[in-house]
């Protein structure tokens, strides 16, 4: 076995077991292999068939239709079924690592030619291999200085670190995929309760169906209803703009030099999913600043994203909540706002759905500009009109909801907690450092 590359091998701050024997990737524990990729992995690229957009749009369907960072489209057809490890082909991520090159799929779907498509004949193996990339350098294995890829041919070089007793292999690879299984519960718990919170407020605010004396759906009960600037709206409610209610506070504008380790760190553009809710990838640590403290955010504060840097604005105007941090300050950055209510009524949980709705959405799109970034107009969250209604109805809105907030901070807190425990255990499982201890060991 060759291999081009040299890749360094004792791990940092790791004293190195006297058991221990060097190979081309460094020092390795005794009952471990290295082995060329191709040696583990079936290749199925020649099987992947590139679609266009518009080929695409003739064939909109259920069936997953995946590039070179995750899915991009749905169609209606399938040409692989089953377990497989997608493997980015081309592509800047290849370099930043913004977003996993390396992705488990299962079921029926589609691949095009920038993912390499493999599999094992056990699926132990593809999901320890997957595990691999996450710590794997492929940097010296890309060609193309403008557009970064990783041809076949260089896919075929790269060397893979593994146990040699296939029980160990199933071993990292079920705690690290419990750990991910558990993050993904919490991710999809928390999309039912962002769906829930949604469809109430649609319901209560858009329908005007909210619970009246009666306990009965007030519009479709015969509830009064009285012209509007926007409509017919329940009795007793009024439109306003949404400025009378909030303070909209703008974001650190911060400089480069001030962008180095510390406690403190900025609220970003990256913190928000694109579709919906809070990432912790996204902070950027920040010292000797000079922001202002009402800058400053804490847990259970809103925020609403204030630029995009795509052109399709997928999370300008998206709102999200603060979750709890490890950094003693947090700090919005010049991209966002922070808003605040101006009294008890206006609560975060009713403003985070409010903005969470398609009408909000729609109205940060018309007032967006900008050809390469689109910004939103500083006049575009205080210039929303909606429909206020009466105190008692968004109170118990406010009631409802606000246990559904409190519940998506924990899950997302916990989700961080996961993951950093994930991190930590992924290299030292998958260098050997820490050793799992088989069932059937005397």
């Amino acid at each position: 076995m060759k291999s081009e590359f040299k890749v360094q091998s004792k791990p940092k701050g790791f004293s190195v077991p006297s058991d221990w024997k060097e190979t081309e990737l460094g020092m390795i524990p005794c009952d471990w292999d290295v082995k060329l990729l191709t040696d583990l992995l079936i290749n199925y690229d020649f099987q992947r068939i590139p679609l266009s957009k518009m080929q695409r749009n003739n064939k909109k369907g259920i069936y997953p239709y995946y590039g070179a960072s995750g899915i991009i489209d749905y169609v209606n057809e399938y040409i692989f079924d089953g377990e497989y490890l997608l493997i980015s082909e081309d592509g800047e991520n290849l370099k930043s690592r913004n977003t996993p090159i390396a992705f488990l799929v299962s079921g029926k779907f589609w691949v095009n030619n920038h993912s390499h498509i493999l599999k094992s004949e056990d699926n132990f193996t593809s999901r320890f291999i997957f595990y691999s990339f996450q710590n794997l350098d492929v940097n010296p294995y890309l060609t193309g200085s403008v557009q970064p890829k990783l041809s076949q041919s260089q896919l075929n070089k790269i060397l893979i670190l593994i146990p040699s007793n296939e029980d160990e292999q199933k071993a990292i690879a079920k705690i690290l995929s419990d750990l991910d299984d558990k993050i993904d519960c919490n991710r999809k718990i928390n999309d039912t309760l962002e769906e829930l919170g949604q469809t109430l407020f649609k319901r209560w605010f858009v329908d005007f169906e909210f619970l009246n004396e009666e306990g009965k759906p007030y519009k479709s009960s015969g509830g009064e209803m009285v012209e509007s600037e926007l409509g017919m709206i329940p009795e007793g409610w009024r439109v306003d703009n949404l400025g009378n209610h909030v303070n909209s506070i703008n974001g650190y504008s911060y400089k480069g030099i001030e962008l180095q380790p510390s406690n403190d760190a900025l609220v970003t553009l990256k913190n928000f999913d694109r579709t919906g809710g809070f990432r912790y990838g996204g902070f950027k640590e920040i010292k000797g600043s000079n922001y202002k403290d009402i800058q400053k955010v804490f847990a259970g504060d809103l925020v609403v994203a204030h630029t995009d840097l795509t052109t399709n604005a997928e999370v300008l105007g998206n709102p999200a909540i603060v979750p709890k941090s490890k950094y003693e300050n947090m700090v919005i950055s010049m991209d966002l706002v922070k808003v605040v209510p101006k009294d008890d009524i206006f609560t975060i949980p009713f403003l985070y759905f409010l903005m969470r709705n398609p009408l909000f959405k729609g109205h940060c799109l018309g007032y967006s500009n900008g050809t390469t970034v689109s910004h939103l107009k500083k006049t575009a969250i205080p210039e929303f009109k909606l429909v206020v209604p009466s105190v008692d109805v968004i109170t118990k809105y406010s009631q409802l909801t606000k246990n559904i907030i409190n519940q998506i901070i924990d899950l997302t807190e916990e989700i961080q907690s996961l993951q950093q425990i994930r991190d930590s255990l992924l290299h030292k499982l998958m260098s050997g450092q820490i050793r799992v201890s088989l069932k059937d060991e005397k």
